[in-house]
């Protein structure tokens, strides 16, 4: 095998093995943090109005409307914060 050959070899693997890691690494710390959002499913009884106050009065934010299942998709700062909608 000449040595052009080699250090190809050696490149390649050295490439696939640091993009291995960068798509690696982002992956662990999604499935590692522990996130605070939650859908929250509210009574057909509450309106809009009702539904963001409540989330707001437990500290939470608003991330988006999930109107087909009458829920919403919220940030929670706490785990007391979660209890509170319970």
């Amino acid at each position: 095998m000449t040595n052009t050959k080699i250090y190809s070899r050696n490149f390649l693997i050295a490439l696939f093995l640091i993009l291995l890691v960068a798509l690696i690494i982002p992956a662990l710390s999604v499935f590692g943090s522990q996130s605070n959002r939650r859908i929250v499913v509210f009574s057909q009884a509450l309106n809009q109005a009702a539904q963001d106050e409540l989330i707001a009065r437990a500290g939470g934010t608003k991330l988006k409307d999930l109107d087909i299942i009458n829920a919403k998709a919220v940030l929670l700062p706490s785990k007391a914060a979660e209890r509170a909608l319970e």
